[in-house]
């Protein structure tokens, strides 16, 4: 054997090698394996260089597998080598293994034979060095570009997030659209017919594209996200475990009427109930579990109803520095115009009347905040309810606060305050220069929780104001009783001249607190403290606008919860004591909404010339009084006299109202149309006397919706059903009792849901409600029904009007005011 192998090795040595031929110059053959490694790759020894102080740490040589020498292998030393262990064959032709020691003393590096490695190996290594080489080029190639395609799919993503659609740019411009168009629903599709997208435009250049979302859209346009919002979701489930827990907690307690709740003076507390038993929250978490689960079904991104371009248009106009959009007054629309006019305007006419409104700065506003937040705490204490065991002749208190007061007005006290901010609409209908309606937006300041439980006192003096009518169907109501009129009665209005400015405040409250002394009021009608309370609110109105503030210091304080039924508590005295015993023979008729009077007269001329000056003596309001005549407009009625001398009603519109319609394609609930329709149709049936007036209206109706991208036989299958409906409600009115009785909080649930067109549908939530808890909920709790309320997705009036001023950088609201002010 050991002469075969010598002589393949010699006739190997003899052969041209196949890497030579192939252009690899291979080494010599080397006695020793480690010696071939040591050539092919030279040593750590060689490589390194000589030890320097110099040296820093990235100078180190690295540790090279393939590089290692004889002396630094961990198995090796220089003292030993490995033997391979050899077969030995005995006469009786059976293997036997002739161990060695594992190691034994290499021999010296000049004894050591030089061996030759094979030409397979060199290639093959050869190659693997290749393909890394190979492979490290091309990572360091694609990984820019990998990033870059990261970055893209990301932006994809974005877009499709926000719009629900992203432009494939591999594809032609008419196939992307022609995809676009594919996902379309049909009511944008048919919103695309629209002819009704007009706007009141106040700017010499309005920005182009701004009419197909003001004129198109509308401010109650609802915007549809590409997928429901994953927040909605998880406040339905926490909302609605919270109820059913609250419910649990409750149950079997008696239930005592202590006073404590008031449902129209009501804030909730952040007390949250305790768990239920287990059987409950096993039947919530399968709830919420499958819920949840179904739900990922309709997280898929779909086609936004708004464009692009109008979703940037949207996003841009929010804060122009230009431009201002805003409401226009009686709801007759969208409006725009130059945020420099806007400002000046407000400022012009109502911010610089000193008689009405006081400059203050910043300082001064937070020490008036201070101020307040310890006047509120001291009619708390004034007017607090008896403590048990108090003495009311001695006792600091009137008591007259009940317990649900006093619990209202603390929740209110600890809640976090903020500045009222001012605004205005623009009162479009007044040609043909338009003139601002000022507003002030109290919500969630803590002096309009104090004017809340105001005006829910003065609400109850309602039954001694005779003149004082809630809306056209109360007045609708009272005309009806009327019959036959005589021959000389006309019909007359009268507009109060800005009302809540041109009451005087200390008049006003000491005229209301007269005329309360000499009234037979309701039984624990907390008087003295809704004297305190009148001043507290109608002295102490403080906002901001931009970067200014101001007080209230003439007339009803704008904005607060008790302005409305304030003022007209305040006429409505001079009413009952002076017009009414006066003019009250030569009045048919005669009643009022807040600043609008309607009444019937019959006296002569002088008689009406007298009851013009009575009714501008008092305070230092003033009212424009039309002359009387057949036929007058009052609030939404047209009323005339008829020839046979009866009244006669017919539905007013004003000539400015833009009839904006909610269009097809606007993310609101499916039955939105059918409420909307029957809701106008049953105002027309009842504000007009004629037939033929009313069928007038409702073609009317059709049309205008027709215009605003609703199809025709679909609406016309509204009107038609609505008006059977009313008919037949006319024909034959119910009159057997309702014997059912209304459900209490602890017999019904709400899941507050947040509408999308691509979201749940309501029956599936159902379904999944009594499937999961409905049955156990009902005999364990006596929860006996559930219902979905939608809540709308966010509008366009949420993204345009806005209670905080908006102020370009170097134009501030202060820089308008004359130099010299505050």
């Amino acid at each position: 054997n050991k002469e075969a192998e010598e002589e393949e090795e010699e006739q190997e040595e003899t052969t041209e090698p196949r890497g030579r031929r192939r252009g690899i110059e291979l080494r010599e053959p080397i006695a020793h394996p480690l010696e071939i490694e040591a050539e092919i790759h030279p040593t750590r020894q060689q490589q390194e260089p000589q030890p320097s102080q110099n040296r820093g740490p990235r100078e180190q040589p690295r540790r090279q597998l393939a590089g290692l020498s004889v002396a630094r292998r961990p198995t090796l030393s220089s003292r030993t080598r490995m033997v391979p262990r050899t077969r030995t064959w005995s006469r009786s032709r059976t293997r036997t293994r002739k161990l060695e020691p594992r190691s034994k003393p290499l021999p010296p590096q000049s004894q050591l034979r030089r061996r030759r490695i094979s030409r397979r190996i060199i290639l093959r290594r050869q190659r693997q060095r290749w393909k890394k080489q190979e492979l490290l080029e091309k990572r360091r190639l694609d990984e820019p570009m990998k990033r870059t395609n990261e970055r893209i799919e990301k932006y994809k993503e974005k877009i499709r997030e926000q719009f629900g659609f992203c432009a494939d740019p591999s594809l032609s411009t008419w196939e992307n659209c022609r995809s676009y168009v594919k996902q379309m629903p049909i009511s944008t599709y048919q919103a695309l017919r629209m002819r009704n997208k007009t706007y009141h435009n106040y700017c010499e250049t309005a920005p182009r594209g701004i009419q197909s979302i003001l004129g198109g859209c509308g401010l109650k346009f609802c915007i549809k996200t590409p997928k429901p919002s994953k927040r909605s979701i998880k406040n339905l489930s926490d909302r609605f475990e919270r109820q059913v827990r609250r419910i649990a907690y409750f149950r079997g307690r008696e239930e005592t009427d202590d006073g404590n709740y008031n449902p129209s003076l009501y804030i909730p507390s952040d007390w949250d109930p305790p768990r239920a038993n287990d059987e409950i929250e096993d039947a919530l978490a399968a709830f919420r579990h499958r819920f949840t689960a179904c739900h990922a079904r309709y997280m898929r991104p779909s086609l936004s109803n708004v464009t692009p371009t109008q979703g940037k248009l949207l996003e841009t106009m929010q804060n122009n520095d230009e431009m201002i959009i805003i409401e226009a007054d009686k709801n007759l629309g969208a409006a725009i115009m130059s945020r420099e006019n806007y400002i000046r305007q407000g400022i012009e006419e109502h911010l610089r009347n000193d008689r009405v409104y006081k400059r203050l700065t910043k300082t001064q506003v937070k020490n008036e905040q201070k101020r307040l937040q310890y006047l509120q705490a001291a009619f708390k204490g004034r007017h607090r309810p008896f403590r048990p065991n108090e003495n009311p002749a001695t006792s600091s208190s009137t008591g007259e606060l009940t317990e649900a007061d006093y619990i209202y007005l603390n929740r209110a006290y600890g809640a976090e305050d903020r500045l009222a901010r001012f605004r205005m609409t623009l009162k479009v209908h007044k040609k043909p220069n338009p003139k601002m309606r000022p507003i002030v937006c109290c919500a969630g300041t803590r002096m309009n929780h104090i004017s809340k439980w105001l005006d829910f006192q003065l609400q109850r003096l309602k039954p001694f104001v005779p003149t004082y009518i809630k809306d056209s169907h109360d007045l609708l109501a009272k005309l009806r009783n009327i019959g036959g009129l005589p021959p000389n009665a006309r019909l007359f209005t009268a507009d109060a001249v800005s009302m809540y400015t041109n009451i005087d405040t200390e008049h006003a409250i000491r005229v209301i607190g007269n005329w309360m002394d000499g009234l037979d009021l309701p039984a624990g009608f907390p008087l003295r403290a809704v004297n305190d309370a009148m001043g507290l609110v109608m002295r102490n109105n403080i906002f901001e606008w931009g970067d200014t503030y101001f007080r209230q210091l003439l007339g009803t304080a704008m904005g607060t919860s008790a302005a409305c039924m304030w003022a007209t508590v305040y006429y409505g005295v001079h009413e009952s004591t002076t017009l009414i015993p006066t003019h009250g023979d030569n009045l048919l008729i005669f009643l009022r909404f807040i600043d609008d009077i309607f009444g019937i007269w019959t006296g002569n001329a002088a008689a009406w010339e007298s009851f013009k000056r009575d009714v501008n003596k008092f305070g230092i309001l003033t009212w424009e009084i039309d002359e009387p005549s057949t036929s007058v407009d009052f609030l939404d009625l047209t009323i005339s006299i008829s020839p046979d001398d009866r009244l006669t009603t017919k539905t007013f519109q004003k000539a400015m109202n833009l009839y904006q319609y909610i269009p097809p394609h606007s993310a609101h609930p499916p039955g939105m149309m059918k409420g909307i329709v029957y809701g106008l149709l049953r105002n027309y049936y009842s504000q007009n006397s004629n037939e033929s007036d009313y069928i007038h209206m409702a073609v009317l109706l059709l049309r205008r919706l027709v215009a605003r991208g609703w199809d025709r036989t679909y609406i016309k299958s509204l009107i038609q059903s609505a008006d059977s409906r009313l008919r037949s409600a006319e024909a034959q009115p119910s009159t057997t009792p309702n014997d059912r009785r209304p459900l209490t909080n602890k017999e019904r649930l709400f899941l507050h849901y947040e509408y999308h067109p691509g979201g749940m549908p309501r029956g599936e939530i159902r379904q999944i409600y009594q499937s999961t808890c409905g049955d156990l909920l009902e005999s364990r709790l006596g929860i006996k029904q559930m219902t979905v309320a939608y809540s709308r997705p966010k509008n366009v009036r949420d993204v345009f009007v806005r209670a905080k001023l908006h102020q370009a950088p170097g134009r501030e609201a202060s820089t308008y005011f004359p130099r010299g002010g505050v």
